[in-house]
């Protein structure tokens, strides 16, 4: 993979930028969890250009050949036991250890929610896309956290409909509780970090353009130019997981 340099310190006028604020806000996209093996979704190389991924990720694809969907997400869950936090969880973890931060996570992946625990760090997570691993019915949308195989197609214990992987497929809105709250972690917060996100998600996108609107400081981490890179103060080219570490090394060195 081509090494993105960056300045450490362009990484130095960031992290004075959050030591100055009384919160923090993070928007990550896919790019997160690049390095813990999970392929990015929306650029040249993303997944969604597989036309398998694209197919499974439309509702109608659920009502017209349910089995094979749940036997594909059955399989992802399987894979995503296999992968760990990275070292850009790490470092967001430590994070939200010095600064209260709330985190809005196009990922459904978990990876992050995992990062916090080992952390013991106390966070707010708004998982827009929802969380691979947690079920819930599709008719009644009922959560069910009961381990089960959707490859063999379990019902709801509520209402008897088909249980499926708590996640947004094309078709369908936001969970509208997950929204809200991170609608109004966005309106509080004083300067947002944005991590490996295209920026080309719909409504998702819509947060960082929010706190822009606000007048807060936006700092952008990813290895290409992208939608949100003008309207940030700093811009910081590389992978999250080379820069983030740093970052929270230099906030831990502004506390001392």
């Amino acid at each position: 993979m081509k090494e993105v340099h960056f300045s450490e310190d362009a990484v130095r006028a960031a992290a004075k930028s959050i030591a100055g604020a009384r919160n923090l806000g993070v928007f990550i996209g896919s790019g997160l969890s690049l390095a813990s093996g999970i392929p990015t979704y929306r650029d040249a190389t993303g997944s969604y250009v597989d036309p398998e991924v694209a197919r499974f990720s439309q509702t109608s694809t659920f009502e017209t050949d349910r089995q094979a969907m749940l036997f594909w997400y059955e399989e992802k869950r399987r894979k995503l036991k296999e992968v760990h936090p990275n070292a850009g969880h790490h470092a967001l973890a430590q994070i939200a250890k010095m600064i209260p931060t709330a985190f809005v996570t196009q990922n459904v992946d978990g990876l992050l929610d995992r990062a916090l625990v080992e952390a013991d760090a106390d966070a707010e997570v708004f998982p827009l896309h929802g969380r691979l691993v947690r079920n819930r019915c599709h008719v009644c949308r009922r959560l069910e956290n009961r381990d089960v195989d959707l490859s063999e197609e379990p019902l709801c214990r509520a209402c008897g409909g088909s249980l499926r992987p708590d996640v947004v497929w094309f078709g369908e809105m936001l969970a509208r509780d997950v929204w809200q709250g991170a609608m109004d972690s966005f309106t509080e917060i004083q300067v947002c970090l944005i991590v490996g996100t295209s920026g080309l998600v719909y409504p998702a996108s819509e947060l960082p353009e929010l706190a822009e609107s606000r007048g807060v400081t936006l700092i952008e981490i990813n290895t290409v130019e992208t939608t949100l890179s003008d309207t940030c103060k700093h811009v910081l080219r590389g992978h999250a997981e080379a820069i983030l570490p740093i970052l929270a090394d230099e906030l831990r060195s502004m506390e001392t």
